[in-house]
């Protein structure tokens, strides 16, 4: 059981989002545990639900993530037998980044989990209030966008049990 942390308005909102990425993948990572993946299933979904295909400096564009960071992500996607890498013909030196079989049989599977979590994280919530949350979230995204910063990277390491 995950210790309570309180929202304090008086420390950074990063920490306090800091906080409930913390608990909301802490739980995430217990729904997930049936499978042979504990991290990354934002990138594998981004992968697996869009008609086009990625390479890898497209995915870090879109995530926000540096090219040695995209490296180990993909590394460890496909040491799980999830993606495949796939010289572009067009640019032999383009890696086009496509899942595998196994990634689109537990994909459907994985979006539910997804889903699942979701609804238990915004329990409570009315319809109208999860609309308005989204809207809020974006408002924020949108607002921070806008300001001169420096990339950060956040890594998510489950804690090893003792």
């Amino acid at each position: 059981m995950q210790k309570k942390c309180d929202i304090d308005e008086c420390l950074p909102l990063g920490y306090n989002f800091t906080m409930l990425t913390k608990h909301f993948y802490g739980a995430f990572t217990k729904e997930i545990e049936g499978f042979d993946l504990d991290r990354y299933i934002s990138v594998l979904l981004l992968i697996a639900d869009c008609d086009k295909q990625w390479t890898q400096q497209c995915l870090c564009d879109k995530l926000f993530i540096d090219k040695v960071t995209m490296v180990k992500v993909l590394d460890y996607l496909e040491e799980k037998g999830y993606i495949k890498r796939v010289t572009n013909p067009e640019d032999r030196r383009q890696k086009m980044i496509e899942p595998t079989a196994k990634a689109q049989k537990d994909i459907p599977l994985i979006k539910e989990r997804v889903k699942e979590m979701n609804e238990k994280t915004l329990a409570g919530f009315s319809k109208e209030e999860k609309k308005q949350f989204v809207e809020m979230m974006q408002r924020v995204n949108d607002n921070l966008s806008k300001l001169p910063s420096h990339l950060m990277i956040v890594e998510l390491n489950k804690k090893p049990k003792k």
